[in-house]
């Protein structure tokens, strides 16, 4: 679906980025959570066709991302409290669990090459950790911890060499990059704050939210902290993803900000030099962290 967008809805004030748009239209699905029935996984394709619900577990699914083929997508499914990570196969609609780990997870993503999933993992001090394993769930093990601080929410670099996350305590992130030999993470850029999950496209731009409650925008910045864009102004928008070819963005807003309406935020789409705004959701219900694959 592709509507006129009204006051209501973000608009972009960012700066023009050294990348070439075209005249293309966005191509590829988008997988992100609903609120049907509590969180489920939804996908729908770029255009805003083909909407499907996913999943239809008793207690929900939510952080869903898509294999680099677009075969395959892995999500968090909570099933007897904790939560695990599942595998749905697109070629015959069977969902498996890769994890049995009886632990809070999150964030699954695989990585360019196909052969591992790189997660979150609250350990029994109740600090998330990072954690990788291999494609099909064996031998997952602690990539990165902090004492004292959480790392959560992993996303690889494009050429897989580097994870890209997000590190702090409660609202007070920084974005640290870390090569994926577990050592030494440097911090991206010391003025930004972010809460949310974070991207990193084949341009070598990364994309984040930061903001106060209810107040996020989504920006974009160079690997090397650079180049600050803010990308949206206002409706609590958040949890950015790049489309696989780097040339659009999708994020979540909300269309009723002045009373803080959490069942208001929908999906939307938009060049990564801040044009062609589209809305591609409209429900009753939250949609959010929305991730773009093939």
């Amino acid at each position: 679906m592709r509507e006129t967008i009204d006051p209501t809805t973000p608009v972009s004030t960012g700066t023009a980025i050294d990348i070439v748009i075209t005249s293309g239209e966005p191509t590829g699905k988008i997988v992100y959570t609903c609120q049907i029935k509590g969180d489920e996984v939804c996908m729908i394709k770029a255009d805003g066709s083909g909407w499907q619900q996913l999943t239809d577990l008793p207690s929900g699914s939510s952080y869903a991302s898509l294999s680099p083929d677009g075969q395959f997508v892995v999500l968090v499914g909570q099933e007897t409290g904790n939560t695990e990570i599942h595998e749905m196969d697109f070629s015959n609609g069977k969902t498996k669990a890769l994890t049995h780990l009886d632990m809070a997870l999150g964030s699954p993503e695989i990585s360019p090459d196909n052969k591992f999933i790189a997660f979150t993992y609250r350990a029994s001090n109740n600090i998330a950790q990072l954690r990788i394993m291999n494609r099909d769930g064996s031998d997952p093990h602690e990539f990165y911890s902090s004492s004292s601080q959480e790392a959560h929410n992993p996303t690889w670099s494009p050429d897989g060499t580097q994870i890209l996350f997000a590190m702090g305590r409660g609202e007070n992130n920084k974005l640290y990059l870390i090569g994926f030999d577990g050592r030494d993470p440097q911090v991206v850029n010391t003025s930004i704050d972010t809460r949310g999950r974070s991207d990193w496209s084949i341009s070598n731009l990364i994309t984040f939210d930061m903001g106060g409650p209810f107040q996020h925008d989504v920006y974009t910045m160079n690997t090397d902290g650079s180049n600050l864009n803010k990308f949206s102004d206002g409706n609590n928008s958040q949890g950015a993803s790049f489309s696989p070819d780097g040339k659009w963005i999708a994020f979540t807003a909300c269309t009723d900000v002045a009373n803080k309406n959490q069942a208001s935020c929908e999906i939307y789409i938009m060049r990564v030099d801040g044009s062609d705004l589209r809305r591609i959701t409209e429900n009753n219900y939250c949609d959010y962290q929305p991730r773009w694959g093939e």
